[in-house]
């Protein structure tokens, strides 16, 4: 479904002239075609269901690449469970639907391959340790309504040169950008 996105937005841009945006579109494409477990299959997941909404509980895929669900069983993915992710090494870049409203601490702990991921809109709270330990983590896309950055969030993120910290930000726990 992504991957489809994707497409769409680069035949659109295409047409009014943007060749830059294009150029990158097309790299991000050919990248998603080229690994096999991206776009992930619900296989690749565990999750739980409450009041209607899911909880990714746990990635057991290999993908390099993972384009989380945006619905499992016809129901909106709205979390990422504590650990979900966590000590995926070959884990490299995941994509994350709209509609997600929680992250869990420790969710990509020490996922040591990890260079990028955008947190959607929705998202208030980044958890405790929820990077820790991600040393080649090199681009974090944080939005505006983020307000709590927990403690070593991004400890040991050895690659992340800057962070453009949201206006809503209001607290930065301990132990944060220490490399």
């Amino acid at each position: 479904e992504h991957l489809d996105d994707l497409v769409t937005i680069r035949d659109r841009l295409a047409k009014g002239r943007h060749p830059a945006a294009v150029a990158e579109l097309e790299k991000e494409i050919a990248r998603l075609r080229a690994d096999p477990y991206c776009p992930a299959q619900l296989a690749d997941f565990r999750w739980q269901v409450r009041a209607g909404k899911v909880t990714i509980t746990k990635f057991v895929g290999k993908g390099r690449t993972v384009a989380v669900p945006q619905w499992v069983e016809d129901k909106p993915v709205t979390g990422i469970g504590k650990e979900a992710f966590k000590g995926c090494s070959t884990l490299e870049r995941v994509l994350l639907p709209d509609g997600l409203t929680s992250l869990g601490s420790h969710a990509f702990l020490e996922c040591s391959s990890l260079k990028r991921i955008f947190i959607p809109r929705g998202i208030t709270v980044i958890p405790e340790r929820i990077f820790m330990g991600c040393a080649k983590l090199g681009h974090v896309a944080l939005p505006e309504g983020v307000t709590v950055i927990g403690p070593d969030a991004f400890n040991a993120c050895h690659s992340l040169p800057s962070i453009k910290l949201p206006e809503s930000l209001t607290v930065v726990g301990q132990g944060n950008f220490i490399y």
